[in-house]
């Protein structure tokens, strides 16, 4: 893992996480969701966001065969989620109690502090995705098929 990807994945995950924390932030400042159900759906929106910026634009990898990976990338996603979702419901009566009359702030709060995690967990996973598909890629081309005669 080169400083440099890693940079380029904290801008395009920065992206993916914008938008994921502005949903986030309408569902739950609004009363429409829970936080959990919140998260489930904010973080569908960023991780998607983020996988079609990163996949172009951190590991250079052209899209052959990227929408099946994303369907894998998008099951793993539904179960950190799921995780991720858990740990801030988890984490929302004890930030209510610490935040006292910024309560209303906690949901936010438990959002931020499960960032860092999950944004390395995908990073790792995304990297070794593109990794597949680059090897995938590699042997399905022409050229390496007439290497093998």
């Amino acid at each position: 893992m080169s400083t440099r990807q890693f940079g380029r994945f904290l801008i395009t995950a920065g992206i993916g996480w914008l938008a994921d924390f502005a949903v986030y932030a309408a569902l739950t400042l609004n009363g429409i969701a829970t936080p959990f159900w919140a998260n489930v759906t904010s973080c569908l929106v960023g991780a998607t966001c983020s996988w079609a910026l990163s996949v172009r634009h951190v590991f250079d990898k052209q899209h052959q065969g990227g929408m099946s990976l994303l369907m894998i990338y998008w099951i793993y996603v539904l179960a950190t989620i799921v995780f991720f979702s858990a740990l801030i419901a988890a984490l929302m009566p004890t930030l209510s109690a610490l935040l006292g009359q910024f309560s209303h702030a906690a949901p936010l709060v438990a959002k931020v502090v499960v960032t860092v995690p999950s944004m390395l967990l995908n990073f790792l996973v995304m990297k070794k995705l593109t990794s597949y598909l680059r090897d995938v890629v590699r042997t399905a081309s022409p050229s390496s098929q007439n290497k093998s005669l």
